[in-house]
């Protein structure tokens, strides 16, 4: 593990291997939390906000850490890049273009952002006793 050392001017932080870490309170999420000016804010937020004079809605930690608060850690994204960018099964799947049982390219849309694999919708009907789709 790399040295850990406190940041200048924030007592609470680690650094180590470049991220500056939160240790103080953190939402469930696993986020750093802070009041400041009267409200609560996400460490993060509140650091980019200091460092670049602006508040995107979305932002990225490039270094996949939650409690990094460093400014140059953190990019502006959209939602979907941000989520698709992360480690649960469907940002998997985006990315692979591959279901959690391994069908490359068999998608059904469901509506606004939503896939299903048509391969695996089929075999929970047939375990169903349902007729399965032909397309």
């Amino acid at each position: 593990m790399a040295k850990k050392k406190a940041h200048p001017g924030q007592p609470l932080s680690l650094v180590t291997s470049d991220c500056w870490l939160w240790t103080g309170a953190k939402q469930s999420a696993g986020y750093g939390t802070v009041w400041f000016q009267g409200r609560a804010w996400l460490v993060h937020r509140l650091a980019f906000l200091l460092a670049y004079d602006f508040l995107p809605d979305v932002l990225d930690h490039m270094c996949n850490e939650r409690t990094c608060y460093r400014p140059d850690h953190l990019r502006p994204t959209t939602h979907r890049q941000n989520i698709a960018r992360g480690s649960t099964p469907s940002a998997v799947a985006v990315r692979t273009n591959t279901c959690q049982r391994g069908h490359v390219g068999q998608w059904r849309t469901n509506g606004p952002g939503k896939r299903t694999c048509r391969v695996c919708a089929n075999d929970r009907r047939r375990l169903r006793g349902e007729e399965t789709s032909r397309v």
